[in-house]
């Protein structure tokens, strides 16, 4: 087992969306397990930040949202949006 040492999460975020974006651009038709709530939303906005960059494309790539708060209702803590956008 690898383990990787971060100084900090934003280049945790950098390097996770490297591994996806490396996966994307070897395999364009890639199939990806996305997870949702708080924790990767770093992650996501720098996969955002490249694709806006031109530098990536997601065309053919098929996702499956994970959803573990399927079941709780719109209002609940765990639902409610937990950044903005730039």
């Amino acid at each position: 087992m690898i383990l990787h040492k971060f100084k900090n999460q934003s280049d945790l975020d950098r390097a996770a969306a490297d591994l996806i974006i490396a996966m994307v651009r070897a395999k364009p038709n890639a199939v990806l397990g996305m997870a949702t709530g708080g924790t990767p939303v770093g992650l996501y906005q720098e996969i955002v930040k490249t694709y806006q960059a031109g530098l990536v494309s997601f065309a053919q790539a098929k996702t499956f949202n994970l959803d573990e708060y399927v079941g709780l209702p719109v209002t609940h803590q765990e639902k409610l949006p937990q950044f903005h956008a730039a």
